[in-house]
């Protein structure tokens, strides 16, 4: 899931919390884009800003 993607431009707390969320992905056996998608829906369904 991580291929492709800059993580070395992260702090240390965001890669982190990316290595977590890989992790959530390989156990679901799910993409990275559907992690994303459920990422987004939970942000938006408790009403949470997405980005800063």
């Amino acid at each position: 899931m991580a291929d492709g993607y800059a993580v070395d431009a992260l702090i240390n707390r965001e890669h982190e919390v990316f290595t977590l969320i890989v992790e959530i992905g390989k156990r679901l056996l799910i993409t990275d884009n559907a992690v994303h998608k459920h990422t987004g829906n939970i942000f938006a369904k408790l009403s949470l800003p997405v980005a800063d």
